[in-house]
């Protein structure tokens, strides 16, 4: 029996050490491994420092030629600085020779004396003419009567009107002329627009708001009463206002 257990024993450790070999095996695989790996990250590096000094070498030309170009300049300029002391000079030197001599009888201040006014003729005072005075009549006091302030507003200069646009000639095709329009702001063309701007609100956005505000109104009666209330200073007289009131007009039909 103890032959056999030699044998095993045997046998055992051999298969130990075999597994230790392997274990071995396999760690040095893996150091080969990380260090293909880090040959790898190696070559990488390399080739980014290659290509960084390449960008090195470029970046050192460009400022080499950024210095060639500075010191161009910096030759231009102080030709042209020359340029100009010469072009001072020139202007100095023509100053001098066209300034004119002054004397001192030219300084001196000349005295004027200023001629005598002319006597006054006598004015003969006519004598008063009496005149008689008539007897005083007696006069019946005057009757106060309230008179009703007359107040005259768009809604009344325009109300029952033709306006001056419907008075404009129509040419025969133009048969739409006066008809009713849906939306203010797309029935006053780029010229009406421009001219209302200018004599009548002022701005863009004033015109814009008004607009907008007669399109949500009801009636023709309330967009004149609006109007009135926003611009008292209208003259209803002017072309501008003829022609605004006209489109207003044609917008409640």
């Amino acid at each position: 029996m103890e032959p056999q257990e030699n044998i095993n024993k045997l046998l055992s450790k051999m298969m130990e050490a075999l597994q230790t070999v392997r274990e071995c095996e396999n760690f040095m695989l893996e150091e080969i491994r990380q260090i293909e790996l880090l040959r790898e990250e190696k070559s990488r590096l390399n080739e980014q420092i290659a290509d960084l000094d390449n960008s090195l070498l470029w970046r050192q030309k460009e400022i080499e030629e950024m210095k060639e170009e500075e010191g161009r300049l910096n030759e231009q300029i102080a030709v042209l600085n020359e340029d100009l002391l010469l072009k001072q000079k020139e202007i100095e030197t023509i100053k001098v020779s066209t300034v004119p001599e002054i004397t001192a009888e030219e300084v001196q201040p000349k005295v004027i004396t200023p001629p005598s006014p002319p006597m006054p003729e006598p004015v003969r005072v006519p004598e008063p003419i009496p005149v008689p005075v008539p007897e005083p009549v007696p006069v019946p006091p005057p009757t106060l009567v309230a008179e009703k302030p007359i107040v005259e507003t768009l809604a009344d200069k325009f109300q029952g009107q033709l306006s001056v646009h419907d008075k404009i000639a129509v040419k025969p095709e133009a048969t739409t002329t006066g008809a009713k329009v849906n939306d203010l702001a797309k029935a006053i063309s780029i010229n009406d627009r421009l001219l209302f701007i200018k004599e009548l609100f002022g701005t863009g956005e004033l015109f814009t708001q008004t607009v907008r505000q007669l399109n949500g109104l009801q009636n023709f009666d309330e967009a004149l009463l609006y109007l009135n209330t926003a611009f008292p200073h209208w003259d209803a007289t002017a072309g501008a206002v003829q022609l605004f009131i006209s489109l207003v007009r044609r917008r409640f039909l």
